[in-house]
């Protein structure tokens, strides 16, 4: 959880009365942080990446997707076994931070849901809410992990990108950029998701609106 995340949290704890011990608050985190997991695994990832591969070919940029994979796996056929192994430390890091995306994302669209029923004049209730702390320096305070994780896999780009020819280093560029656009799909369907969720919970519960 980020910083302003726990913030908000130990406001949100100290309006209840002291219900949670420390150490109940720390089986609650233990609790939330499982169930966090769980809801937002590998499993939801993978089939979030085919839901974006089904919009690209809906929309019409099948064809050059198909072309980057093409270009991707003629550049594996060329690496040394050392740079296939980097190669592999990267799309593993790529997989991380698509984790780690939905997970920023997700609970940001239930908070923008409840945010649009009970403060309908606010302005912030769209995939903007989502994309922000990625595109600003927040990324770097808010989500130090997820920083550390996209400073690494730069590296390893780069030191990777040192070592090819003019062909290949295209080829790899390719890779990013499709990687780069997965990511922001994860960030929007994240962020859809969670709306929806919210959505849910309000009708579940019957709250009024404001």
């Amino acid at each position: 959880m980020g910083r302003n995340g726990r913030g908000m949290r130990t406001v949100i704890m100290s309006g209840q009365n002291n219900l949670f011990s420390s150490e109940g608050e720390d089986w609650e985190e233990a609790v939330l942080s499982s169930m966090r997991d769980a809801a937002l695994s590998d499993t939801l990832v993978y089939s979030i990446l085919r839901q974006i591969r089904a919009e690209s070919e809906k929309s019409g940029c099948s064809e050059k997707e198909q072309e980057q994979i093409q270009a991707i796996e003629q550049l594996q056929k060329r690496l040394t076994r050392t740079q296939l192994s980097t190669f592999g430390i990267i799309e593993q890091l790529y997989m991380k931070e698509a984790t780690m995306s939905l997970q920023i994302a997700f609970p940001r669209g239930i908070y923008a849901a409840f945010q649009h029923c009970f403060c309908p004049n606010e302005n912030s209730t769209s995939e903007r809410l989502a994309m922000e702390p990625l595109e600003s320096g927040e990324s770097m305070e808010c989500f130090p992990e997820l920083s550390k994780n996209k400073s690494f896999r730069s590296e390893l780009l780069e030191e990777l990108n040192a070592e090819l020819g003019p062909t290949r280093r295209k080829q790899l560029t390719a890779y990013s950029k499709m990687w780069d656009e997965r990511i922001q799909g994860m960030l929007r369907y994240g962020y859809r998701l969670g709306y929806a969720a919210g959505q849910s919970i309000i009708l579940d519960i019957d709250l009024p609106p404001a």
